[in-house]
């Protein structure tokens, strides 16, 4: 009985084990749906979030697009402004130079023409503060008491009177004026009045000009003698007469030489435009058209240009001293592109040797290439002063045998233009200065080549080796810097040394290539009154005036009379071309 009770106890047991285990399964079976529908939520919701995540990325990647795009434009922006900044400054620069040329060409227009070291001792004693004052509007540098002592000081300065200078020319007076032509008008004493007696001779001189055309006009008797030949007659009426038909004028071409010397002369010598030429010939009482005044010229040319092969043979004498330059004319030349004539700004060269008393000027299809300069020296053996044109630096190669001489007057320039802007310009103005000293005490001692030598090589080389000491540092330092007015003077004296500094071997060189510039002042002066040529021809024969007109002037001639001396020997077929250059041998003009 109690193996059965054990077994119904045991078997209660069991059942509610079951039972146990039954509530348990429907517990888990609960959890389990429980998980489900949590998961069910949880892979809702990561879907969800993964959805999210998705579109997150997509606007994050937007946002990297922008920002990259954003970036980019910051980075163009930044160019962009560096860029404008670089410009601006080129342009405050350019402003700066155009300031300053501006300035420059008014001082060419209406200031002092003079670069003499006195009238550059106020732009030194300026200093670049003040500058900077006067421009910019700040307050002034120094206190306004000390501005009107200054001024009070400046006005007592220029109240008290200036020591009278001495004159240049203490021979001034009657004797330093006269005329060649004397017409001496004698007294008839033979009237003298009554009561009165001769006690002396005064003289009244008394001055006039007859600047008077005649037209002369022969009477030419037309014969015909047996044969039926005719021929022209002319014997004049009076016996001291001496003026005959068809002498001193070109056939066709009814002006005699003195009247076509005086047409060219006033053209080229004295810068007359062609209509004023022809306005003085109406004040003269003779009417022309300028065409036939134009015609007359370039037919006399054709004669003149004979000497121009003598004037470079003559000119490029071997051991010769010459000085170069070129400055610019305007042409009227043909443009085949353009199927038209048009302006354009041509070259002449003007070389002169001092040594012959000669100057030649070169047209040469308006170039002032190399090829130019090598054609027309070629064969020359001996010495040319020039400026830093590049050109010239071909005289300077091993096998030259040209020995070229620099212009200390070109770099004394450069560093007056720079004088506005940098105090240091002033030193080395004042060193040049010295240098000129030296030539002028050469000058007025008469000193002899070797002794002028000499000379220099005691004080001119000294100050040479402070001038060197002063610019090669600031030019080794500034290499690579923007070239402001003093780096570039510096440069052009650095470039230039070794032929600026030459002349210090040769007491026959001149430390500049003044005689050269003072030469081109004709045809600047021809370039603002006639303003231009008409043709490459009228270049061509300007040049030649030019040099016959500057050569006559080196020989103390007078170019009217030499002119039509030349021209009436020509046509009467000279042609030893040579002997009828202006040297000074030719006295009898």
């Amino acid at each position: 009985m109690e193996d059965k009770e054990t077994i119904n106890i045991l078997i209660a047991q069991l059942l509610s084990k079951d039972d146990e285990i039954l509530r348990l399964r429907n517990l888990l079976d609960d959890l389990q749906r429980e998980q489900q529908s949590g998961n069910m939520q949880i892979l809702s919701k990561l879907d969800r979030a993964l959805e999210e995540l998705k579109s997150m990325r997509h606007d994050n990647k937007a946002l990297s697009n922008r920002l990259s795009r954003t970036l980019e434009a910051k980075s163009a922006a930044e160019e962009k402004i560096q860029e404008l900044s670089s410009a601006l400054e080129a342009l405050e620069n350019t402003r700066a130079d155009e300031l300053y040329e501006i300035a420059r060409q008014k001082r060419q227009l209406y200031g002092r023409k003079s670069e003499k070291k006195s009238s550059l001792s106020a732009t030194k004693q300026k200093d670049l503060k003040e500058d900077k004052d006067d421009f910019d509007g700040s307050a002034p540098s120094a206190p306004v008491e000390d501005l009107e002592q200054k001024a009070a000081e400046s006005a007592s300065s220029e109240a008290a009177p200036r020591p009278e200078s001495p004159s240049c020319r203490k021979d001034y007076g009657k004797q330093s004026t006269g005329a060649e032509n004397v017409v001496v008008h004698y007294c008839d004493e033979s009237d003298i009045p009554s009561g009165a007696r001769k006690i002396g001779i005064r003289e009244w001189i008394q001055y006039s000009i007859q600047h008077q055309v005649v037209k002369h006009v022969f009477k030419l008797v037309r014969l015909v003698d047996t044969q039926g030949n005719i021929s022209n007659y002319y014997q004049p009426t009076d016996k001291n007469d001496t003026r005959r038909p068809f002498e001193n004028v070109l056939e066709g071409y009814p002006v005699d030489f003195e009247l076509m010397a005086r047409i060219l002369v006033d053209k080229y010598q004295y810068g007359l435009s062609l209509e004023r030429v022809v306005d003085r010939l109406k004040d003269a009482g003779a009417r022309f058209n300028t065409s036939t005044v134009l015609a007359w010229i370039k037919r006399h040319m054709k004669e003149l240009c004979k000497l121009e092969e003598p004037f470079r043979q003559l000119l490029l004498t071997p051991g010769s001293m010459l000085f170069s330059d070129e400055t610019t004319e305007q042409v009227r030349v043909y443009n085949q592109q353009k199927g038209k004539y048009e302006y354009r700004k041509q070259y002449i060269w003007g070389i002169k040797n001092p040594d012959r008393k000669i100057a030649y000027y070169l047209y040469d299809n308006g170039s002032r290439s190399m090829k130019v300069a090598q054609k027309f020296f070629a064969g020359f053996r001996g010495s040319v002063t020039t400026d830093g044109y590049n050109v010239y630096k071909m005289f300077e190669r091993e096998d030259s045998s040209i020995t070229r001489y620099g212009c200390m007057a070109h770099v004394r320039r450069k560093f007056v233009d720079a004088l506005q802007t940098d105090h240091r310009s002033a030193d080395i103005i004042n060193l040049i200065s010295n240098l000129y000293w030296v030539e002028a005490d050469c000058r007025i001692n008469l000193l002899s080549e070797d002794e002028r030598r000499m000379e220099r090589q005691k004080r001119a080389i000294p100050i040479l080796a402070e001038i060197w000491q002063m610019i090669k540092p600031v030019f080794d330092q500034t290499r690579g810097d923007t070239a402001n007015l003093f780096l570039k003077a510096v440069r052009y004296a650095v470039n230039e040394w070794e032929a600026v500094s030459h002349y210090v071997q040769n007491g026959k060189a001149e430390i500049d290539n003044n005689t050269a510039e003072r030469m081109m002042k004709p045809i600047c002066m021809g370039r603002k009154n006639y303003l231009f040529c008409g043709s490459e021809l009228g270049a061509k024969n300007a040049s030649m005036l030019y040099s016959i007109i500057e050569t006559c002037k080196m020989n103390g001639l007078r170019p009217v009379k030499y002119i039509a001396e030349i021209l009436t020997k020509l046509t009467a077929g000279e042609t030893n071309y040579m002997s009828l250059l202006p040297i000074n041998n030719n006295k009898e003009y």
